[in-house]
């Protein structure tokens, strides 16, 4: 059975892990997600050269970011088939085409709103938006915060747990 693959733009903010669990619950069916950021800076003959890609994920993706995606990923256990985080390098729609085509991606969750202050992010888009493929529009719902973290006596111990925060 072949799974469709969901496009889901992020910016490392907590808006867009807020964005990234309303898409998450809006998906009845086991998908593909595949997480996408835009990175058009300007690097280095040495960085393209001996970087790798997942190195360059690694870099701006930091460790508590990590761990509110985790957290997402394991709410959204039974809808996940895949999870990948990947970077969207090009500087065009025909680019974005390619990226979008070579990754078989079956439908795009975008924003209602904005998440990002960032030119990269917005340029990525605004092209989403362009893209012919099936398009699906998520509020934007903005949460205090993401991960609350909780504690509870179990057997006598004191255990903690994080958890998802779902007030508005």
């Amino acid at each position: 059975m072949g799974y469709k693959t969901v496009l889901i733009p992020f910016d490392f903010n907590h808006q867009s892990l807020n964005f990234i669990h309303s898409c998450l619950t809006q998906i009845d069916e086991p998908v593909k997600i595949r997480l996408v950021f835009s990175s058009q800076t300007e690097e280095s003959i040495f960085s393209l050269l001996f970087e790798s890609k997942s190195r360059r994920i690694r870099k701006y993706l930091d460790q508590e970011f990590r761990e509110e995606l985790d957290i997402i990923k394991n709410v959204h256990e039974n809808k996940i088939q895949e999870f990948t985080v990947d970077v969207f390098r090009g500087w065009n729609r025909a680019a974005l085409a390619n990226f979008c085509e070579g990754n078989k991606v079956d439908m795009i969750m975008l924003p209602t709103g904005t998440l990002s202050t960032s030119a990269q992010h917005r340029w990525l888009i605004k092209n989403l938006r362009k893209a012919a493929l099936p398009i699906q529009l998520i509020e934007t719902i903005q949460r205090t915060g993401f991960i609350q973290q909780s504690t509870a006596t179990i057997d006598g111990e004191h255990q903690s747990a994080d958890k998802v925060e779902v007030t508005r």
